[in-house]
């Protein structure tokens, strides 16, 4: 009677789901983004010159991420070298063309106009090539081409010298999206992906970013470098490549890209306290338009439909 009235022995521990962790790691990596944005805009427009900016964003992961591209060598084999200069210009090129760009623009602007037209940049490729899109992505498609025309038409119109960094901006996703394509070329896993493009961007910037480090530093920013050392080196270079790897293995690879979406009005918010800049009407209607025309073209409601017929967590 004893034996029956003995409580069975616990042969579990408690776990998180699947889509728990996704959307914390997810959650994780956006919010780090946003506060990339916001910080490189601070950097560049009150303290560090860009050229200093980028060699800490790539210098630091490079030191981290040795292990990986000693394993792999400076130039990883089998991938074609058209392919990796295409892996490439998303490090140094990109970084330098927003830096230069953040100068200009505020810190709310970038979002819409890079991880807004990013997407459909590459989805206009895709089109190119023959690949067919349902209606709701082609009118997220829609709504992130109308966001990213608010924004740089409300610049021109007003004659704010703003639209300089929206061109800057735009060019930059091109650069993105080209990595995007060439990323799908180089059977490279994202950590080596990003380890050959920190430790080559390291090293083409050393020459410029040396120097305008030393200065920035012996100008009494050393507190500043420090500070984008950990925002732009550890945690927009390490951490969010590792959590944004997490959320596409644990929600799949449309919901875990829907969650970009949400970069463009977490640095618009935290741009408000940090930075003091208020969006405009124009910046605001972009946001809400990149942030749906995002998730639609991600294919996130997509996911979610075939998930309830499925019954299982992928996408």
């Amino acid at each position: 009677m004893s034996t029956l009235c003995t409580p069975a022995p616990q042969t579990g521990s408690f776990q998180f789901s699947n889509t728990t962790v996704g959307i914390a790691a997810g959650l994780g990596a956006v919010l780090i983004w946003a506060l990339w944005i916001v910080a490189t805009r601070y950097a560049v427009g009150h303290a560090l010159e860009p050229e200093a900016v980028a060699v800490l964003r790539f210098g630091v992961p490079a030191l981290l991420f040795a292990p990986v591209w000693w394993r792999t060598g400076l130039v990883p084999r089998n991938v074609p070298w058209h392919v990796l200069v295409g892996l490439l210009s998303f490090g140094a090129p990109f970084f330098l063309l927003v830096g230069y760009a953040m100068r200009y623009a505020p810190a709310a602007d970038a979002p819409p106009l890079l991880s807004g037209t990013m997407p459909l940049i590459v989805a206009g490729v895709a089109l190119a090539f023959g690949e067919k899109f349902g209606l709701m992505r082609k009118f997220g498609l829609a709504l992130i081409g109308a966001s990213a025309f608010a924004i740089v038409a409300a610049s021109v119109i007003s004659g704010n010298p703003a639209w300089h960094g929206h061109l800057l901006l735009l060019g930059a996703a091109g650069l993105w999206a080209l990595y995007t394509l060439a990323f799908k070329r180089s059977g490279l896993s994202a950590v080596e992906a990003a380890a050959f493009v920190a430790v080559w961007s390291a090293i083409l910037l050393l020459p410029l970013g040396a120097p305008a480090l030393i200065r920035d530093a012996m100008h009494g920013h050393l507190t500043d470098v420090v500070v984008q050392a950990g925002v732009q080196g550890v945690l927009s270079g390490v951490f969010a490549i590792v959590f944004y790897g997490l959320a596409i293995t644990r929600l799949g690879a449309s919901r875990g890209a829907a969650m970009t979406a949400l970069v463009p009005p977490f640095a618009a918010m935290l741009g408000i306290p940090l930075l003091g800049e208020w969006p405009g009407l124009p910046t605001i209607v972009a946001i809400i338009l990149t942030t749906v025309g995002v998730a639609l073209a991600a294919g996130a409601f997509d996911g979610w439909r075939r998930t309830h017929s499925r019954g299982n967590l992928t996408a």
